[in-house]
């Protein structure tokens, strides 16, 4: 009897050892970065890529070979259809942008790494910051 009361016993605490490992593995794991789980908090982080993206970098590349006229006019087409930023295009601006998307991707695997994007809309008069901007953040649902 005293056998099978430290076999129980022993197995109870394996048992328990087990899960205890288990709910740190995912406790940690979340700890890791908590900012980028989130999809409400990531969105935030992706409305900032894609503006900074195109006020950093696109915007000063349009601009490069046309007068004012002409940028006013180019940016005009996109005033209604936007510019699409989706993460694979984020990803390769910044190695900050490629750590922040790779780990959102990682916790939220079910989402598109080409769905998932910034829109940006430029507005007049077209200056470097007359634009609004949309988040579409594009995810499977899982069963």
């Amino acid at each position: 009897m005293k056998n099978k009361g430290t076999t129980i016993a022993t197995i109870l605490l394996i048992i328990f050892i087990i899960i205890l490992g288990f709910l740190s593995f995912i406790f940690f794991r979340n700890m890791k970065h908590p900012e980028y789980v989130n999809k409400d908090k990531f969105s935030d982080e992706l409305k900032t890529m894609g503006e900074t993206i195109y006020k950093d970098y696109y915007y000063e590349i349009t601009k490069v070979d046309k007068t004012d006229e002409q940028l006013k006019d180019f940016l005009h087409k996109f005033d209604t259809i936007g510019l699409q930023f989706n993460l694979v295009e984020l990803s390769k601006y910044s190695e900050e942008n490629k750590e922040k998307i790779d780990m959102f991707i990682s916790t939220n695997s079910n989402c598109s790494k080409e769905e998932t994007k910034v829109l940006i809309y430029p507005k007049a008069p077209y200056g470097k910051t007359d634009f609004t901007s949309e988040i579409m953040i594009e995810c499977k649902e899982t069963k």
